[in-house]
């Protein structure tokens, strides 16, 4: 086996580090052959995207024929990058996928930035095959400076309280348990996701094989909060009004669009009572689909609106609402009960959109009271930070987790 490790103007052969992607990381792209000059293939098989999974065997890499990788070899193939402090750390991968020159790729999430090389060696079959430095594509003079706060931890958000109670020491990496406070919505009305990363800006994902690098003794807890569209009680400054209607003796309902409405490209709403007929309206793209009514709730009433937009305003709709499930309003104050998809079409002609939503109202209305009918806005996400001390590690056999009080989301 060999490697080329001829280097120009900071590229390894054609290949080059990249320091990329959704989630920065160090990515090298590479090539190994065989003495004769045909490819080796790995007992390693990598899945390329946000994340990196492995899965390895120890026979010859099953994939071999997907991924256009002929040899009558195989090799164990490992990657290191040395971890800062005379260690080595594995690089997720190497995924071989060109037949033609057999590179492959490999990468890794957490890796030294103090340095302005980087070194890396190649492992076949558990011996060291060569190793090489390179300029460190994520170099950095100097770590940020962090100010840790005691645990628990809380900070403001729209609607309440975000809490840091803990940081779960568990191997390999610890991570937050954040909880909600709120007295506008229950714990289910919110949904969180994080991010964890050190002071040289290495980000650790959640429920990876990958541990703290030396010396790291601070984490920072990046927080993004949202609503639950399903869940959240959404108060009448938080929908868009699209009109009122009005109960009549006759059990039906007078409806009027607002200006809400009429600014959105609406042209009409309807309410129904639940005897309607009902007419077969087709389910089309991702916009709504057919839904159950059967269970506890009765069905009070079908919400139905059109309109016809410019496609450039029907995205601009799409973009401003969280969803286009309709919450109802009496004097301000939201109706008990839930709304559920029944079926929403559109249809674009000549530039223009027109739509056709249906909705059911699952649940008891008040009798004879003017109701507000709205579709919920896109509220603003809580951005919030932590910057703690790194946990003692202790065994456990849970993983950290976020959690929502109430709920626990992985």
């Amino acid at each position: 086996m060999e490697t080329k490790t001829n280097l120009r103007d900071g590229q390894f052969e054609s290949g080059t580090f990249a320091y990329q992607g959704s989630i920065p990381a160090l990515m090298l792209v590479f090539q190994v052959v065989n003495e004769d000059g045909s490819n080796v293939v790995s007992d390693v098989m990598g899945v390329l995207g946000t994340r990196f999974f492995l899965e390895r065997e120890e026979t010859r890499f099953r994939a071999a024929r997907e991924f256009g990788v002929t040899s009558s070899k195989s090799a164990k193939v490992e990657v290191q990058v040395e971890d800062g402090a005379g260690g080595w750390l594995s690089m997720d991968g190497p995924l071989f996928s060109d037949s033609e020159d057999g590179r492959a790729m490999a990468a890794r999430y957490a890796f030294p930035r103090q340095s302005k090389e980087i070194r890396l060696r190649l492992m076949l079959n558990g011996e060291m095959e060569g190793e090489l430095a390179l300029p460190n594509p994520g170099y950095k003079a100097a770590a940020e400076i962090f100010s840790p706060v005691a645990l628990p931890a809380r900070a403001p958000i729209r609607d309440g309280e975000l809490v840091l109670t803990e940081m779960a020491a568990v191997t390999p990496v610890p991570y937050p348990r954040l909880e909600v406070e709120s007295s506008v919505s229950p714990s289910n009305g919110f949904v969180m996701s994080t991010t964890v990363s050190d002071a040289w800006g290495n980000i650790y994902p959640q429920f990876r094989e990958s541990h703290l690098l030396p010396g790291v003794k601070m984490l920072r807890i990046d927080a993004v909060v949202e609503r639950r569209a399903s869940r959240f009680p959404y108060r009448l400054a938080d929908v868009r009004v699209l009109g009122t209607a009005k109960p009549t003796a006759a059990g039906q309902w007078n409806t009027q669009l607002a200006d809400g409405g009429s600014a959105a490209g609406l042209t009409e709403l309807e309410l129904l009572p639940p005897d309607a007929p009902v007419e077969e309206v087709a389910v089309k793209k991702k916009l709504g689909r057919s839904s159950s009514t059967s269970g506890d709730e009765p069905l009070a009433c079908t919400i139905v609106f059109r309109g016809e937009m410019s496609e450039l305003d029907w995205a601009a709709f799409e973009a401003a609402h969280k969803t286009m499930e309709c919450r109802l309003f009496v004097q301000g104050k939201p109706v008990d009960g839930s709304c559920r998809p029944s079926s929403v079409s559109y249809s674009k002609v000549g530039g223009r959109v027109k739509l056709e939503g249906r909705y059911h109202w699952l649940g008891a209305l008040p009798e004879r009271v003017e109701l507000t009918v709205g579709i919920p806005l896109r509220l603003p996400a809580d951005h919030v930070r932590f910057e703690t001390a790194v946990p003692p590690p202790v065994k456990s056999d849970r993983p950290g987790k976020v959690r929502v009080k109430g709920g626990m989301r992985q």
